[in-house]
């Protein structure tokens, strides 16, 4: 009878210690449809797995989760100088995604973080080896190159690379005057050039009237009277005979 107590009372704290042990290095994760999840065991990778629910001992085995979504990259205005020497604010904003968990987050520590500083990094080499001018003009293009160049460094990070734009360029307010200043001149320059045009063409019209009222003096007889009677004129004719007749018109 003492024995079967005794067992009893052996197994009770047998479960008792093993339902405490299971509690204690037991865990349930969650793995979303979002998400990857990468497996270890003993320290050692054995694979990513999907979506789902996992149980894994504390003391032995671990599943990461990874978020595959979309990340939002953002550079807030960067200090930088032209090639010219001008200095500008440049904002560039972009988006990308894990294309491959083991490189993205298993290769690397912080790939994340080493993107920002390579995307920073080119931000500013591209920027500081074109003038000003080159860089408003070439706005769009600059977005598209940068976007182009850093592709494969995403790639070497186990990143996907969306796109990058470059958002705003704040030049300083001197330079905003300046360059308000020039294209002012820039229109009064123009202003004048369509007037000395439009002078040139009535001149060369000028010309070619007079060069065919040379040719036909009755011609510019017959423009004079045009002219004349337009308006409340008295037009004197000489006829043959020598009389001359007046109309009035008003």
């Amino acid at each position: 009878m003492i024995s079967i107590t005794f067992l009893a009372g052996s197994a009770a704290i047998i479960i008792a210690s093993a339902v405490l042990w299971w509690r204690r290095n037991v865990f349930v994760v969650l793995i979303y449809d979002y998400q990857k999840g990468l497996s270890y065991r003993q320290g050692r990778l054995i694979g990513v797995v999907d979506a789902g629910r996992y149980r894994v001992v504390h003391t032995y085995s671990s599943i990461i989760p990874v978020d595959m979504r979309k990340t939002h990259i953002f550079i807030p205005a960067q200090e930088i100088f032209t090639r010219d020497r001008i200095f500008i604010k440049v904002t560039l904003d972009g988006f990308y995604q894990v294309a491959d968990v083991i490189r993205a987050h298993h290769l690397s520590d912080y790939s994340s973080r080493e993107f920002y500083t390579m995307v920073q990094v080119a931000l500013r080499n591209t920027i500081s080896s074109l003038t000003l001018d080159e860089v408003l003009d070439r706005r769009k293009e600059l977005g598209a190159n940068l976007e182009e160049a850093m592709r494969v460094p995403a790639h070497e990070l186990g990143l996907e690379l969306s796109s990058i734009v470059i958002k705003d360029i704040l030049v300083p307010a001197s330079v905003r005057k300046a360059y308000a200043g020039i294209l002012e001149a820039q229109k009064e320059a123009q202003k004048k050039l369509e007037q000395a045009r439009g002078e040139r063409a009535v001149l060369r019209n000028l010309a070619n009237s007079s060069a065919m009222y040379n040719k036909n003096p009755m011609l510019l007889q017959a423009r004079l009277i045009q002219a004349l009677g337009s308006g409340a004129n008295s037009i004197v004719f000489n006829t043959v005979d020598g009389l001359v007749l007046t109309r009035g018109q008003r």
